[in-house]
């Protein structure tokens, strides 16, 4: 008799277990990311960071480019836009739109809207390009 009752212990003991390990597995799937115990407040992204689809070697390329101004941003863009994905490369092209304008209205508004027709209502992007919509029209 026990036996039974260790047996039944044991396995009572191991679906506790069990139970506790899928909801750690479930909760660390919902945030996305292993790194981070939990309760932990997720680390604060670099403006470079933000938004995701720059790769990290371009990053010191594209701070040079921003010191550069407008010119920068234009020379950048021509060597490496087909290395960056949005939505990092629509604030980049966001970035330009802004600093062209007090030279290159035209040029500005053409930029804009490209970027505005493949921005979806989703992305991080919209809200900026939302704001600037009046000014680019």
């Amino acid at each position: 008799m026990s036996r039974y009752l260790i047996g039944i212990l044991i396995l009572l003991a191991f679906f506790g277990l069990f139970r506790k390990v899928m909801e750690r597995y479930q909760e660390i799937e919902k945030r996305g990311t292993l790194s981070q115990p939990a309760g932990a407040a997720p680390a604060p992204q670099s403006p470079s960071a933000s938004p995701a689809g720059l790769p990290p070697s371009l990053e010191p390329v594209l701070q040079a480019a921003q010191r550069q101004g407008a010119a920068g941003l234009r020379d950048f863009l021509a060597r490496y836009s087909f290395s960056i994905q949005d939505p990092k490369l629509a604030a980049i092209e966001l970035d330009y739109v802004v600093l062209v304008s007090l030279h290159d209205p035209a040029e500005a508004k053409r930029v804009f809207k490209a970027v505005q027709q493949r921005t979806p209502t989703w992305s991080p992007i919209y809200p900026r390009v939302k704001s600037l919509e009046k000014n680019y029209q």
